[in-house]
Formats: structure tokens, sequence, C-alpha cells
């Protein structure tokens, strides 16, 4: 595995850890007794949106970019296919010969 593909392996980590300690952190209710619990959350979530965040600027400084392929026609030389899946709402993708 390449370097930069590792780098955005931790990104994408780096962004759903930070999706699921924010998403936990709304959802507790300090009155409830958990009031050590509060401050602990809210360090890690800052831990880790600066963590992303440094990650994203060492991207962005050897002109990695992230882009959301989602919508988007299927281009092979941009997209990376894992699987598919079938979706009658979006047009059949068509391969183009190089």
């Amino acid at each position: 595995m390449n370097f930069a593909k590792s780098l955005l392996d931790v990104e994408d980590n780096l962004g759903r850890a930070s999706s699921v300690v924010k998403e936990s952190y709304s959802k507790i209710d300090p009155s409830i007794g958990s009031t050590r619990a509060v401050p602990l959350l809210k360090t890690l979530l800052e831990r880790v949106q600066m963590t992303e965040k440094q990650l994203m600027e060492i991207f962005r400084k050897f002109g990695i970019e992230k882009f959301d392929p989602v919508n988007e026609p299927f281009d092979p030389h941009r997209h990376n296919t894992v699987f598919q899946l079938s979706d009658a709402s979006k047009p059949q993708a068509q391969l183009q010969q190089s």
C-alpha cells in the first residue's frame, strides 16, 4: 500500500471517529451524572478534530484533494470501484474506451 493511500485511509477513519464522537457528545445529558464524561468526551472530540485538520493541511500542501464522487458519472481515471450496486434512480454507468 502506498504512502498517500495510507494517509487517505487515516483521514477517512479520523473523519468517521470525529462524526461518532460528535454525535455521542450531543446526546450526553450532563444533568444525569455524566458530568465527568462530558469534559473528557469534549477533549477527545477536539483532539480528533485537530488531528483531522492537520492531516488535511498536509494533504493540501502536497496537492492531495479529497472529493466526493457521489452522483458523479463513473470515471475510471479518477474513481476506484470496490463493488457495484444497482440504483434505478441513476443512469447506467458507461465505460469509455481510452
